[in-house]
């Protein structure tokens, strides 16, 4: 399986080692960026790149960790309810922790989004994966992922809010539903957590992705990264 930065002139195995060591330790990578700045996308390219050159990595999202809110008051922020209680990141933490410490597999909750509630249990199971990466926002809440290397993936409001209407419309949300959300949730709650904790200055790889089928790398700090992440995007993203 070969993946491919949409639009990049090469694949993104191209130049990548054709092996991961084997017994090395395990790594996390982790990938920021505003709702709609295509993060689930770009991680699933780079995961194919790397599994194309050693064992399959592992993806850990977010949206795995979300948590019943139960009644909300009509008066209450929705931007702080949307940062503060939307997801589990204790036990999301727990699992990168597990993951880095050699774990298996790691049990969760899992969270059915037509009625809002956890409904049973679901297993995330690591097999032979020696790197992981992270996608979601607010990623740096979680002190495992804050202390891994990030990827930042940088795009204008206005494109952000172009992708999050045709995604959220094209899955039955009406327009005024996701205008909504985006000017009274998503948007806010990003400020607040950006200015909390900076993703930019902390990032060691900064990527333009307004044009998602066209990455251009910004910004990269050598040795930071496992070595074939390293080699994979900086093979075949121009900057």
């Amino acid at each position: 399986m070969t993946g491919r930065v949409p639009g990049a002139g090469r694949s993104l195995v191209a130049g990548a080692e054709r092996s991961l060591v084997a017994g090395a330790e395990r790594s996390l990578v982790v990938i920021d960026g505003l709702d709609g700045s295509g993060k689930s996308q770009f991680t699933r390219a780079l995961a194919a790149a790397c599994e194309a050159a050693g064992p399959a990595p592992f993806i850990f999202h977010v949206d795995d960790f979300r948590r019943p809110l139960g009644a909300v008051a009509a008066d209450v922020d929705e931007a702080s309810v949307y940062y503060d209680r939307y997801y589990d990141f204790a036990l999301l933490d727990r699992c990168l922790r597990a993951f880095l410490d050699g774990a298996s597999d790691a049990t969760i909750p899992r969270f059915d989004s037509a009625t809002e509630a956890l409904a049973d249990t679901q297993t995330l199971t690591f097999d032979g994966a020696r790197l992981a990466f992270l996608e979601g926002v607010f990623v740096l809440r979680a002190p495992t992922a804050a202390a891994a290397a990030l990827i930042v993936l940088e795009v204008s409001e206005g494109e952000a809010r172009r992708r999050i209407l045709a995604r959220d419309m094209a899955r039955g949300r009406p327009r005024d539903v996701v205008e909504h959300r985006m000017s009274q949730r998503y948007f806010p709650a990003q400020r607040a957590y950006r200015a909390a904790f900076d993703p930019l200055r902390r990032a060691d790889v900064v990527i333009d992705n307004e044009r998602w089928d066209a990455p251009r790398v910004v910004r990269l700090a050598p040795g930071r990264l496992p070595h074939l992440v390293e080699k994979v995007l900086s093979g075949v993203i121009p900057s």
